[in-house]
């Protein structure tokens, strides 16, 4: 199930784990269970899961946009 938020030019497809989103009043929300993480270590070398934390993707497309984000744990 896509996610769409008004000011955003593109969908939002969920990724990895269940996240459990919501968006309500302008606030988008998502939970990871304990363990799930996306963490790339700085060396380069490989980590097996990179990303197992529940993420939202989108396709960009053309023209700008700017993203702001107030995150809290």
């Amino acid at each position: 199930m896509s996610v769409r938020l008004d000011r955003l030019p593109f969908a939002l497809d969920p990724a990895g784990p269940d996240g459990r989103w919501t968006h309500a009043d302008g606030v988008l929300t998502g939970r990871a269970g304990p363990g799930q993480d996306l963490f790339v270590p700085p060396s380069g070398d490989p980590l097996d899961p990179a990303s197992d934390a529940p993420r939202l993707l989108g396709a960009v497309g053309d023209g700008d946009f700017r993203l702001v984000a107030r995150v809290r744990p």
